[in-house]
């Protein structure tokens, strides 16, 4: 039977949770996620009937989260009760051992005697994961890197996913990778290119306009990359997410620094040349170069930074 039934004191959370349209759920924050009570949409997920879940479980709803998840769980709660807001995943057992994607969120609370509680929203991230996993095979394919955030109502950008690409790109394991992007998109930049790049990804937040940013980030090595990130801006279920495409353009960065020294060079004798009095036709060709030097250069303000 549901300990709800038995305390009076939480039936609160049960009436609560009942009237939200998703799966829901009352626990306390312990090593097995006791359950206080279960709402109905939950069980169903799962495949139980609420006597079978109490009876087959002992109402520890860690036996229902997949093995290999628990630890997932576990980090996914702790940043929710932080962070507030946060959607993690994981995987979930049904009573007829068939795989569920659990999208959880949590807030935390305090029980009347003391015990430390999480009030879980939790929905069906099945085909959610599905289309993760083909968005996976498709940017494994893709030049380049990429990565997705959720915008937070207040503009907070929160870190969801990178490719595998960005850990070929810059060195770092793809675990390095979360830890930073969970900082900030931009948190690998170049001192000296930071405050510009970050200004640039603040104004695309604020309005929503995809768009381009250059920067140099930095490589596990010390090394620097010029990098773009192409920003995209998509809404999907009440979720603004940010999808990030970072691609290497060093090479085209490097070409343009010795484009830069060499236009210098030319001026330098194209006013040499005026000078000397070497000729009008070879000041002329020397001037006509120069402008196609420069307007090729000229090239790099498609970028927002």
């Amino acid at each position: 039977m549901s300990v709800i039934n038995e305390n009076a004191e939480y039936r609160h959370f049960e009436e609560m949770l009942r009237s939200i349209p998703g799966g829901g759920m009352c626990v306390e924050y312990d090593i097995d996620f006791s359950v206080v009570f279960i709402n109905d949409v939950l069980l169903e997920m799962l495949g139980y009937t609420r006597d079978q879940f109490y009876d087959e479980t002992d109402g520890k709803f860690i036996r229902v989260i997949h093995p290999d998840d628990r630890q997932r769980a576990f980090a996914g709660a702790k940043r929710s009760t932080k962070d507030g807001a946060w959607f993690y995943s994981y995987r979930a057992c049904k009573r007829n051992g068939e795989i569920i994607w659990l999208r959880e969120s949590d807030k935390s609370t305090t029980a009347p005697d003391g015990r430390e509680l999480l009030v879980c929203v939790l929905n069906d991230a099945s085909e959610e994961n599905r289309l993760r996993e083909e968005f996976d095979t498709l940017v494994k394919n893709m030049p380049g890197a990429a990565a997705v955030f959720d915008i937070s109502d207040s503009g907070e950008v929160r870190f969801c996913y990178v490719s595998e690409g960005f850990c070929r790109l810059t060195g770092y394991t793809h675990e390095e990778c979360a830890i930073m992007f969970e900082q900030s998109p931009l948190e690998a930049a170049h001192p000296d290119d930071h405050a510009k790049a970050r200004q640039a990804l603040a104004q695309a937040v604020s309005s929503g306009n995809s768009g381009t940013i250059a920067f140099r980030s930095r490589c596990k090595n010390g090394d620097y990359l010029w990098l773009t990130m192409g920003l995209a801006f998509i809404e999907e279920n009440g979720v603004r997410r940010m999808y990030t495409l970072f691609n290497d353009v060093s090479p085209e960065k490097n070409a343009m620094r010795e484009l830069a020294y060499t236009s210098k060079q030319l001026q330098t004798i194209v006013d040499s040349a005026a000078m000397l009095s070497l000729g009008e036709s070879f000041e002329r060709s020397l001037r006509v170069v120069l402008e196609k030097i420069r307007s090729y250069f000229s090239a790099d303000r498609a970028y927002i930074y």
